[in-house]
């Protein structure tokens, strides 16, 4: 089976899968990967508003995130490290790039 999400309310959910992609990789996964996991994401994607929006939600979840942090097995980090390895290395951004603020990097579908 293969899943085709709606991209009718992508665009005005960017913000979201930012903030969830960097809080369950610091709930999960040790300091170290979580910040590496971090870094990653917060360079890959674009700078534009909803980059900014997922930061701020980001940060206001550190908290949370200090209450509920459980880590996973190591050697299941081990094994998410190699996916990672892969995915660092088929795309990078400069974490410096800018996208025009004005206007968000996914058009909604109209």
């Amino acid at each position: 089976m293969h899943h085709r999400p709606s991209r009718a309310n992508a665009g005005s959910l960017r913000h979201v899968g930012l903030r969830n992609t960097v809080v369950n990789a610091w709930l999960h996964r040790p300091a170290r990967s979580a910040l590496r996991w971090t870094a990653f994401s917060l360079a890959d994607a674009p700078k534009n508003l909803d980059y900014l929006r997922g930061v701020g939600l980001i940060l206001h979840a550190v908290p949370w995130i200090a209450r509920e942090r459980s880590q996973m097995p190591k050697a299941l980090d081990a094994d998410l490290r190699l996916l990672d390895d892969r995915r660092f290395q088929a795309r990078r951004r400069f974490l410096t790039f800018r996208e025009d603020l004005s206007r968000s990097a996914y058009p909604s579908a109209d």
